[in-house]
């Protein structure tokens, strides 16, 4: 850089400028001795010596977002101890090392690595940074939330623009101090009952859009619990067709049929478990409520539902159908597949028989009476 500055400036702008490094004396060869804050985005840097800042010693706040750098040394910002604001946004791909630190920074409490061409974060990559609070790591190639050690003060964490399938529940517990997760643009399809209450406690409508959720009816308590007081999440559906498009809150108001998942309305599912009985006895048991339905529970529909989404009066209509209320999967353990099998015979067997029963006793019913008819008792002395 052949030009001088005050070496009082605390405000140096050289963004979208050609520089490819930062050599130990570029920034004192301008004459800068008391910066505070440095932008140096859209360039072509490439290199930064490990002592570019040591004479920095006010630095706060640091860009060094869209340039080409793919490493950088941990011990860079370590004689900083005022830098608390740190973007490499957009240099990809940024290497993250294996073995050891990526910083070296007792101070910095805001990190931006965006767009970095990221996959997987390295267990001890944030050792050098235990005072982080906020971490952007949104348009990354992220396919699991990574869970990172070295940061229990982390409160904000950006994960937007991923490719996110689930949502490890373990993701409170690894950040107890987190008050914002954006999980906006990725792949989530649906959500962990188990993480609801504390999830609505981090997010806003606004970290949850652009991905494509299945507003089914196995998910009712996820409506019930956007619904709730308190929490206004206007979640736009993806499938099925129906509710395309739509809320998800005004897509369960449409209710449920068999051509969506092949249940009935949630309000005609019976939790009982892992045993599946005759319809009988489920008429006479008590209806619990469906937000009581657990991720890991079997449901057993008692009856095929009628258009009018009410109950058949037929009795033979005896209709059991198993499904496992996690990631919409099928539950097919075949123990439980042979003991509703049983239990499915045994019930047609037994209404087979009281049909026939009841079909024997008419007749000998009948020609009983056939025979009172043509020879009628007389009276006998005893």
């Amino acid at each position: 850089m052949n030009f001088r500055f005050d070496r009082l400036v605390q405000e140096l702008d050289i963004s979208g400028n050609f520089l490819q490094t930062l050599d130990k004396t570029s920034l004192q060869d301008v004459g800068v001795s008391s910066l505070e804050k440095l932008n140096a985005s859209d360039n072509h840097i490439n290199y930064i010596h490990e002592e570019a800042f040591v004479e920095q010693s006010k630095l706060q706040i640091v860009d060094l977002s869209r340039n080409e750098l793919m490493f950088i040394e941990p011990n860079t910002f370590k004689k900083n101890r005022f830098l608390t604001t740190l973007s490499l946004a957009n240099n990809e791909p940024l290497k993250l090392p294996d073995g050891g630190p990526f910083l070296n920074s007792k101070s910095l409490k805001v990190l931006d690595l965006s767009a970095c061409n990221l996959s997987i974060i390295p267990p001890n990559a944030f050792r050098g940074i235990p005072n982080l609070e906020a971490l952007y790591i949104s348009q990354n190639k992220f396919k699991v939330l990574p869970l990172l050690q070295w940061v229990e003060r982390l409160k904000i964490l950006d994960l937007s623009h991923n490719y996110l399938t689930d949502l490890n529940s373990e993701v409170f517990s690894a950040y107890p101090k987190l008050v914002h997760l954006n999980l906006s643009y990725n792949k989530l399809s649906t959500l962990d009952t188990t993480v609801m209450s504390q999830l609505a406690n981090v997010i806003i409508t606004e970290d949850l859009k652009g991905n494509p959720w299945v507003c089914d009816c196995m998910f009712y308590k996820i409506y019930s619990w956007c619904s709730s007081p308190g929490v206004d999440l206007e979640i736009v559906c993806s499938s099925p067709p129906k509710c395309n498009d739509k809320l998800w809150t005004d897509c369960y108001k449409v209710g449920c049929d068999d051509n969506d998942n092949g249940l009935g309305r949630v309000e005609d599912l019976v939790t009982i478990g892992y045993t599946a009985v005759p319809s009988e006895r489920l008429e006479n048991r008590e209806r619990q409520n469906a937000s009581d339905v657990e991720v890991t529970t079997v449901i057993v529909h008692t009856r095929q539902p009628s258009e009018n989404h009410g109950h058949q009066n037929d009795s033979d209509s005896f209709g059991i159908r198993i499904q496992k209320l996690e990631n919409g999967d099928i539950f097919v353990f075949p123990l439980i597949i042979f003991a509703v099998l049983v239990v499915y015979l045994v019930a047609v067997r037994v209404m087979k028989w009281d049909r026939s029963k009841l079909s024997r006793l008419r007749v000998t019913d009948r020609a009983d009476g056939d025979r009172a008819a043509s020879s009628p008792l007389q009276d006998t002395e005893c």
